[in-house]
This record gives structure tokens, sequence and C-alpha cells, in this order.
């Protein structure tokens, strides 16, 4: 959009500026409002920021530029009043009180309004035309009532003139557009009037001096409106780094949460495995006593499927994480899938008092997926409901069919139930909804978080639909790309004779 390099904008050489400006100045022209050659890439919402900044400070200078435009005019005309036609000069205050009347209107109105989040360029355009409109009056100014025969006078205009022009810079450098709209109608007429003029050698220098004085303004206005971009950059970059570095610390403090709480869960079934273990080496029960090692060795077996699986899903997230977990697809028969998954945790339902209830068609169609990772989903969601339902409630699974062709695969519990914030929390790798039930039963908190990332790697997505106290909806949506129907499809149209 805008062609100048940060070097160039900077404060360096001034004839390094010089040579670019009247370049610079036909890029803001004919673009008005040169945000995108100045601001860094990586930065997205930086260009919103500009331009919202742009309006709210000319907002709070339209009182000062009133102010300045009608206290000016008013000297002016008094200077003028026995050279110029009365009606001209009052028509041409009349018209600067108008705009000014209109100006602070605008601002008394609006000098509360909450800023929108994003300012398209209207505010800015029209902030450019009323620009414009005030500097044509000086210049038209400056053209009817210019004193040919009078050089105090001329002196008097170059000087209203050049304050009028330098306050604008001072005061609008954040928008270069708007700025240049009112310089160059209110400057450009005395510099020409100035050359025009015979037989004045300080005319003509002062001519020369406006040349260079104008284009003294130009450059400021290019470093001026450099540094305000460069300000608002800083301040969004700082933004930008508070917030990642406040999301790097609730990340490093969950994942610390975590630490503490897995030691718990690692230290519970290592410790059932070597005291069993160390039971049946020792004999402790006597050599006869097989019964009680055969259920010790079921004691110690549970505990390190146990253990096997959160460590399995330690790893799994972290591979997740780092985009290092392959699928194997392959054609998955769902129903068989939900089978193996309720047996898996059907010992553990039986035990909580929870009755588990399966809904799968005979007729569902083949999914396209890594088989294990489904199996994976479908017994985390298992193990979350039941350890979340209470005695003698209900677990049902099921499997079909959307109307879109995607397949779902659902868990719908009669549990604890979850509100929108402690499901936001439970979707978190390392994060627990702190409540009765999990620190009564305990787990790793992977459960949920590692279920969606496995269903968005097959390009899917996990649904949550939970009341507190009511119960709690978990579905798994895959792609209607993964589904594949179990015959071959037959057209309901009629064939088309040969």
């Amino acid at each position: 959009m805008l062609s100048i390099g940060r070097d160039a904008l900077n404060l360096g050489p001034a004839w390094v500026n010089i040579r670019r400006a009247p370049r610079d100045v036909l890029h803001w022209i004919t673009q008005c409002t040169p945000i995108r050659g100045l601001v860094e890439a990586d930065l997205p919402d930086l260009e919103s920021e500009i331009r919202l900044r742009q309006v709210l400070l000319l907002a709070r200078q339209a009182p000062i530029h009133a102010a300045g435009n009608v206290g000016n005019a008013a000297v002016t005309a008094w200077v003028f009043w026995d050279r110029v036609p009365h009606v001209a000069i009052l028509t041409w205050v009349g018209l600067f009180a108008a705009f000014s009347t209109i100006q602070l209107r605008r601002w008394w109105l609006r000098r509360d309004w909450p800023p929108p989040l994003r300012v398209g360029r209207g505010a800015l355009v029209r902030a450019t035309i009323w620009s414009f409109l005030a500097g044509s009056l000086w210049g038209i100014a400056v053209v009817y009532a210019f004193p040919w025969d009078s050089l105090p006078h001329q002196l008097f205009l170059a000087f209203v003139v050049g304050g009028v022009c330098a306050g604008a810079v001072a005061s609008m450098t954040m928008q270069p557009v708007a700025c240049i709209a009112y310089l160059a109608p209110a400057a450009i007429p005395i510099f020409v009037l100035f050359a025009l003029v015979e037989g004045e050698p300080v005319i003509h220098a002062m001519a020369a001096m406006y040349a260079f004085f104008f284009l003294g303004l130009v450059v400021v206005i290019a470093n001026g409106y450099a540094a305000f971009v460069d300000t608002v950059q800083t301040k969004v970059r700082n933004v930008t780094l508070t917030a990642g570095l406040a999301e790097a610390s609730s990340a490093n403090r969950a994942k610390s949460d975590f630490l503490a709480h897995m030691s718990h869960e690692l230290r519970t079934p290592l410790n059932a495995i070597l005291g069993f273990a160390e039971m049946i080496r020792d004999e402790r029960l006597g050599p006869e006593a097989s019964a009680k090692y055969r259920i010790y060795a079921h004691d110690i077996f549970e505990a390190g499927q146990h253990l096997l699986l959160i460590v399995n899903d330690v790893l799994d997230i972290s591979k997740i994480e780092v985009g290092r977990l392959a699928l194997r697809d392959d054609m998955v028969d769902v129903g068989a899938v939900v089978s193996v998954a309720t047996a898996f945790v059907e010992q553990r339902a039986k035990t909580a008092g929870i009755a588990i209830e399966s809904q799968v068609p005979e007729d569902l169609p083949v999914l396209i997926a890594d088989e294990l990772r489904v199996k994976q989903i479908l017994i985390n969601l298992l193990t979350n409901s039941i350890k979340f339902t209470h005695e003698n409630g209900n677990v049902a699974v099921g499997a079909g069919v959307r109307a879109d062709g995607s397949l779902a695969i659902w868990v719908i519990d009669t549990g604890a139930g979850m509100t929108k914030s402690e499901i936001t929390v439970a979707l978190q790798p390392y994060r627990q909804v702190d409540n009765l039930l999990t620190r009564r039963n305990g787990g790793a908190g992977l459960g949920l978080p590692l279920s969606r990332a496995l269903v968005e790697l097959h390009g899917g997505r996990l649904v949550i639909d939970s009341t507190p106290d009511v119960g709690t909806s978990v579905t798994a949506i895959f792609p209607a790309t993964r589904v594949r129907r179990r015959e071959p499809f037959r057209s309901s149209y009629p064939s088309q004779p040969a």
C-alpha cells in the first residue's frame, strides 16, 4: 500500500527523507490511509488499532482546530478590514464560524462515545474532507485579498498561513492525508503569489523559503507518522506479549498442577503392583494360598493396565501437541469397536453400580479411521461418564449417520454434568474440573482433551452438551468423507436407453 521503508522514515539523514517526500506524498494522497507498508505482518490487529487511534486523536484535536481557525480568521479579518469589502470578510469569517460550530458539535456529541473495536475508513475520509475545506478557506482568502501593494500585509499573510500550517502539522501527523489536505490548499496559493510579485526581492526570498518550509513540513509529517505507527506498534506488541506471557504462565501452572496430581496417580498403581508382587514373591500367605495369589495377580494386572493407560495418554497428547501422531486408516466396524470398548469398562461400571446401554444399528456404514484411536476415544468417553455418574445412574453409548452424511458416536450419562466454564476447563490439557467426584475418583485430566484432539486429527469435531445435576452428552462426529457404505450404491434413477 505504501512503499516507505521503516529506515527511511526514522530520524535519519534529512536528505533521504527529502528525496523520498514527493513520492510518499503522492502515495498518501492516492491511497488515503497509509498503513500496511509501515506495519509488521505478524500483528494482524495493528491496522485496526492504528485507525482507531487516528480517529480518537483527531476527535480530541477538534476543539483546538476549531478555536485556532476562528481566532486566526478573526485577527486576519481585523487586519484586512479596510482593504477588503466587508461583505466578503464577514462571509469568510462566517464560513469559518459555521464550519467550526459543526466540528465542535460533532465533537460534543461524540466526546464520550465508546470507540468501536474496528474503525473503517469512513471516519478518516470525513476528517480529510473537513481538513481540505478548512485549508481551502485559507487559500481562498489569500487569493482574494492578496495585498499586491503592501509588503507588511504580505508578510502578515505569510506569518498567519505559515502558523496555521505548522499548527496543523503539529496536531495531525497521526493522519498524514488529512494533514496534507489542509496544508496544500492553504500554503500553495501564497507561495505562487509571492513568486509572481515583481520588484520585491524580499518577497521572492520569502517564496523560496516557503518552498523549503512546505517541504520541511512534509518531512516532519513523514517522520511524525512513522513515530506514531512505531508507538502504536510497540503498544500492540506489548499487549500481545503480555497476553502470551499470561497464557504461557497459565499453561506452565496447569502442567505443574498436573504433575503434582500425577504423582498420586502414578504412585497408587505402582504401590499396588509392588506390594502385591512382594506378597506373591515371599509367599506371605503360605505356599498353599494360590487362590489368594491369583487375586493379587489380577490386581497387579489391573494396576499395570491403569498405569499403562495413563502413560499412553500423556505420550499421545505430547505427540499431538508437536504434530507427530500419525493415523493408520483402515476399515473400521463401529459396532464392533463399541462392543469392545463397552466390554473394557463393563466391570468398572458394575462396581460403581452403573448400567451401560448400547444403541448401535446393525446396518451402520464402515468408518475409514484409525481403529485403535477410535477405540481410545470411546474408552476415554465411557470412562469419564462412569467416573462422573452416581450410583444407580445410566450411561448410553450409540452411533448413527447424520443428515449431512457424517457419522456420530455418542456417550450420554446421567452424571454430575458441567457448566460452560467447566467444559472449557475440562477440554484443556492437564486441567480438571474441581468437584467432589474428581477428588474421589482421581484421573489424569487428559480424557476429554485427548479425545477431542484425536477426533480433530480425523477431520471431525467433538461436541459436548452438559447440564449440571442432569447429565452430559459427548458426541464424536467424523466427516462424511470417512464414511463408506457396506453395500455398493444402487441408483434409484431408471437406466438410460442405449
